[in-house]
């Protein structure tokens, strides 16, 4: 008979690698849940304007805006603009609706791989018990709070580097998003003070249909390091997104209030943007230092670990 130890620290991490994923399914159920209420509003919304639904395919706010010729918007152009934007919104909540659920359904396929954790945990320790019993009960017991502590340490620093991974793509779409809400809010400040006109119009917004992809990247990123944080009992990164419909506001009403409101939308979704990015980079730094911790002790308990077996 082994003394269990080995399996006993496969067993312990095991263990907190499967209240991770409960935890992360948890918290991917709840935000498909959210998903799928946000597809129902946006179908809700495309119904009054229009029955037929359309996905996404070739519209963007940039097309939107230069299908609508002369300097007078007919009442007819303007739903067909209204009916667009709603396609645009329908189709952004079924994708992110699309992907919310089949990240639910990796979480607890990662979930069942593992089968039945706590009999096999209760296995372990049942193993283990019997050898101290039969050995050396005393060493047996302090071997086995080292192999427990360090099957939990090796299981939380996985979790760890994985959330620490999503965090750094999350970064990296934030950064993307803030620099072209700078140019764009460039754009808007020459439309609103300097005069604009269609060509500003046109290149303003298609900052803005660039800010839109990025940020649907960068919500996806931060959706998923949030529910890499739930493994480790994390607060998660609140979502950011740019509120698009003022565009067509202000392709209707060429004005500078109007303008107006465009250029403290972009405002506001840098304010947002820039706040989602320093939590990012604050947990992004908690981890990295946590993980420096999980190594340290990691060595102690393997010096603790050959104190015992020597001694």
């Amino acid at each position: 008979m082994t003394d269990g130890g080995d399996r006993l620290e496969r067993a312990a991490g095991t263990r907190r690698e499967a209240e991770g994923l409960r935890a992360r399914l948890k918290a991917a159920t709840t935000y498909a849940d959210q998903t799928t209420r946000r597809v129902v509003e946006a179908r809700v919304a495309l119904a009054e304007e229009e029955r037929d639904v359309a996905r996404l395919d070739g519209l963007s706010w940039s097309r939107i805006l230069t299908s609508l010729r002369g300097d007078r918007v007919t009442a007819q152009e303007r739903e067909r603009a209204e009916r667009d934007a709603a396609r645009y919104t329908l189709a952004d909540a079924q994708t992110r609706d699309e992907l919310a659920w089949r990240d639910v359904q990796g979480v607890q396929a990662q979930l069942d791989a593992l089968g039945d954790v706590e009999a096999e945990y209760a296995a372990a320790l049942t193993e283990r018990e019997e050898w101290s019993t039969a050995h050396d009960p005393e060493r047996g017991r302090a071997l086995t709070e080292v192999a427990e502590r360090r099957g939990l340490l090796l299981a939380e620093d996985t979790e760890g580097r994985e959330a620490y991974d999503a965090g750094a793509v999350a970064r990296d779409h934030l950064r993307h998003a803030l620099g072209l809400l700078g140019s764009a809010r460039s754009w808007s400040t020459w439309d609103t003070f300097g005069g604009g006109g269609m060509l500003t119009d046109m290149m303003k917004y298609d900052k803005l249909d660039q800010v839109t992809a990025v940020l649907r990247q960068a919500d996806l990123a931060l959706g998923r390091f949030t529910r890499e944080l739930a493994d480790l009992r994390l607060g998660g990164v609140e979502a950011v997104n740019l509120d698009s419909m003022t565009q067509v506001f202000d392709v209707f009403f060429d004005n500078i209030f109007t303008d107006l409101r465009v250029r403290s939308r972009i405002q506001d979704a840098e304010l947002r943007v820039g706040a989602a990015l320093q939590q990012v980079e604050t947990t992004m730094n908690r981890l990295s230092l946590r993980g420096r911790e999980i190594t340290a002790e990691l060595e102690q308990l393997a010096h603790r670990r050959e104190e015992i077996l020597l001694s």
